[in-house]
């Protein structure tokens, strides 16, 4: 079963459809992929030089891939780079390599709206969890360098 990866823009709350002529435009430019299949409405993305296994869909204003293959989604996000945009998973995080990912702040946003009941109420303990352990740790500071202090103006009157 196949990981689906899309593209989107690069610019938060663009609308993430891609109009048909830019992007059949800017691919055949490329030196690196080119249209395959195109049947006026949607077309195939595939390596000029490639072994045949890559292929990205461009359908409905949409670009994407299904694959579990590292090497599929590495050039899916050249594809991206050379497209201008980046490449996101269901999960929404963006990859800028096979092996690291972001959430950019564009999505967080819609991942949030995207969580369960259960993610969300997870979620919020976290945050608190978060807030408590930074309160513990200025407190913890605090008593660190007014120990210190009171130190220091001992050996100072001593």
């Amino acid at each position: 079963m196949g990981y689906h990866i899309s593209l989107v823009s690069n610019v938060t709350n663009k609308d993430d459809q891609f109009e048909y002529s830019d992007i059949k435009q800017k691919i055949e430019k490329s030196s690196r992929f080119k249209i395959f299949e195109d049947d006026g409405k949607s077309f195939t993305i595939i390596e000029k030089k490639g072994k045949g296994e890559f292929g990205a869909f461009y359908n409905a204003g949409y670009i994407w891939i299904s694959t579990s293959q590292d090497e599929e989604i590495d050039t899916f996000i050249k594809l991206a780079e050379f497209l201008e945009c980046r490449a996101r998973g269901d999960e929404g995080e963006t990859y800028k390599t096979v092996n690291n990912v972001y959430y950019h702040p564009g999505d967080l946003e819609r991942i949030e709206n995207n969580l369960s009941p259960e993610m969300k109420k997870n979620a919020v303990s976290v945050k608190k969890y978060n807030i408590v352990i930074r309160a513990i740790q200025i407190v913890g500071t605090i008593i660190f360098l007014s120990v210190m202090f009171l130190i220091v103006l001992k050996k100072l009157k001593g």
